[in-house]
């Protein structure tokens, strides 16, 4: 990964930067043509084998392609099909050197127009492994949207084609607990009310269609998941669905939403602390309520939430960003999100998420090891560090054995197309974009005035967040020595004092400004990445001279000033 490329600012924040003011830019290209490292995978292809098939000259089959690329030969253009999973078929088109493949079996049309082209069909793949035998055990998965809101539609979405897969791979409905807040499709602002589309496209399909949704609104809580994930039927709303898995089964846990170091947000009550979610973890493996666990985690410091997996353990974690970054947004406006030719004016889905979804979309469940498609993901997320922890010891199994055995599925759509500016945007900035383009793209009048006043507010809140933080390490820093300041704004220690973090990360959540339009408390999207400064507090203890409850204290003061102080409009996300 290049750190470069996650850190540079493109031209909508150069452009905000500059704001009264905006510098004309030209638009974003495509991308055209096929990179070396492509090309290198694509001769390691016919080198070794992997492009395979009949051949038919003088025909096309490819009539309706996903995807059309200029290459060398036939032969590369074999080789390239043999690299893509969704690929059933290509047609190589001499004249122009373009290679078009298709995820599903078109009938072969010959004729004079197709004397320079040759069809080639892949080779079928080898047979499936067997299905588990009846004794082998189950399969459970838990789904937990943290976030609300319209703005957030892509975790909504990400969630629903989460639950897509796992039904259609055979997971069975009473085996799959599903909670989120449940307000993105039927939002206002939601151009096809009812329905939620996690890829853009003249006919995407609708993830919403059949997502059943076990918990919704004010239930979604941090609290609720915990009690879900360890079996607690008795503190769970009536008649509501936990995990009932055992000793045999195999459990897949799928988390989407905002997060900081050591913290994720649910749309209700409070954050979840990592150290609760360790608790919770131990919890189940002392109750034997699997196997093998793996856990999907889409959100910011990610790689913060799973510090004492052990090795030996069974659990083993897959997250978007490491413990010092932001994951993405992708699929998003303005361009990238059109959905049936309207844009949705939000970004449609998750960078890791999408990249593990539409992996498990092109049906290679059964014969794809659970390591074969984190190296996939790895690759296609570019922008953070997808990191695991845990136990590696069955990382060679099947995926399918937690996501479900779906039959092959060539009809699995391409990753839709993206501009390569716009492909991918950092989280904690998707309001602001999403601000920015509605000002440039309103009519001048009342329209304009209305987009331009909700951009500045989204500009003051974030600026009030940081100076919030500010104001905490500057109290704290009172007396201390030159650079105290400084060093707890940007050090990145590591977490040890666990209930330290926990205590100052639960006095935000209570004292802190509510800018966030359905916050449940003091943290938003936008400032979960100063939970970074909590942990600098609390590991600087000794040389502060302060301990957990005066920090608390200051944390708690510069919060309730700041909550006086702030507008009710001051929203962030």
């Amino acid at each position: 990964h290049s750190g470069s490329s996650a850190r540079s600012f493109p031209a909508w924040r150069r452009a905000v930067a500059a704001l009264p003011s905006l510098s004309s830019r030209a638009p974003p290209t495509m991308r055209s043509g096929i990179s070396a490292p492509l090309l290198l995978a694509l001769q390691a292809a016919v080198v070794t084998g992997a492009c395979t098939g009949r051949r038919h000259r003088a025909t096309d089959c490819a009539r309706q392609p996903y995807s059309s690329t200029t290459v060398e030969s036939q032969e590369a253009c074999c080789a390239l099909c043999a690299s893509e999973d969704a690929c059933s078929q290509w047609t190589y088109h001499a004249l122009n050197r373009r290679c078009a493949r298709t995820n599903f079996s078109e009938a072969l049309e010959t004729g004079p127009a197709k004397l320079s082209s040759t069809c080639g069909l892949r080779a079928a793949p080898g047979p499936s492994p067997s299905p588990p035998s009846p004794g082998a055990g189950g399969r459970w998965a838990v789904i937990a949207v943290g976030s609300s809101g319209y703005i957030n539609y892509r975790h909504q979405a990400d969630a629903c084609h989460a639950y897509q897969i796992l039904r259609k791979s055979g997971i069975p409905e009473d085996h799959i607990i599903f909670m989120m807040q449940d307000d993105a499709a039927g939002s206002s602002s939601n151009p096809f009310p009812g329905q939620l589309f996690n890829k853009p496209g003249d006919s995407p399909t609708d993830v919403y269609a059949g997502c059943k949704v076990d918990y919704r609104g004010d239930q979604v809580t941090a609290e609720l998941f915990l009690n879900v994930i360890t079996g607690n039927e008795k503190k769970v709303p009536a008649g509501g669905k936990v995990l009932k898995s055992g000793k045999t089964d195999r459990v897949f846990l799928n988390f989407v939403d905002h997060g900081g170091v050591g913290i994720i947000a649910f749309p209700n009550g409070p954050v979840l602390h990592s150290s609760e979610l360790s608790t919770a973890l131990k919890t189940m493996q002392e109750r034997e309520m699997f196997s093998e666990l793996v856990f999907y985690m889409e959100a910011c410091e990610s790689g913060s939430m799973f510090p004492d997996l052990t090795p030996d353990g069974k659990i083993f974690a897959v997250t978007a960003a490491n413990a010092k970054e932001s994951s993405w947004g992708y699929y998003c406006a303005p361009g990238n999100d059109k959905v049936k030719g309207k844009s949705m004016d939000t970004c449609l889905g998750d960078l890791f998420s999408i990249a593990w979804m539409e992996d498990s979309d092109r049906g290679q469940l059964a014969s794809e090891s659970i390591k074969e498609q984190v190296a996939k993901v790895t690759a296609r997320t570019n922008k953070s560090h997808v990191c695991t922890f845990g136990d590696k010891s069955f990382e060679d199994e099947t995926i399918g054995k937690f996501e479900g055995v779906a039959p092959r599925a060539g009809q699995a759509a391409a990753p839709a197309a993206q501009t390569e500016e716009d492909s991918a945007v950092d989280i904690r900035d998707i309001p602001l974009r999403l601000a920015y383009y509605a000002w440039e793209r309103s009519a001048p009048g009342r329209e304009r005035e209305r987009a331009w006043e909700s951009l500045q507010t989204v500009v003051a809140a974030r600026k009030a967040d940081a100076e919030l933080f500010n104001g905490i390490a500057d109290r704290v820093c009172q007396g201390a020595g030159y650079g105290c300041a400084y060093g707890l704004r940007h050090d990145r220690h590591n977490m040890r004092d666990v209930a330290c973090h926990r205590e100052l990360a639960r006095t935000v959540h209570e004292a802190c400004p509510v800018r966030a339009e359905r916050s449940a408390g003091g943290w938003n999207a936008y400032n979960m990445q100063f939970s970074q400064v909590l942990v600098n507090l609390c590991e600087g203890k000794p040389a502060l001279k302060k301990d957990t409850e005066a920090l608390q204290a200051i944390v708690r003061a510069e919060c309730t000033a700041a909550s006086r102080a702030a507008g009710a409009a001051e929203l962030v996300v």
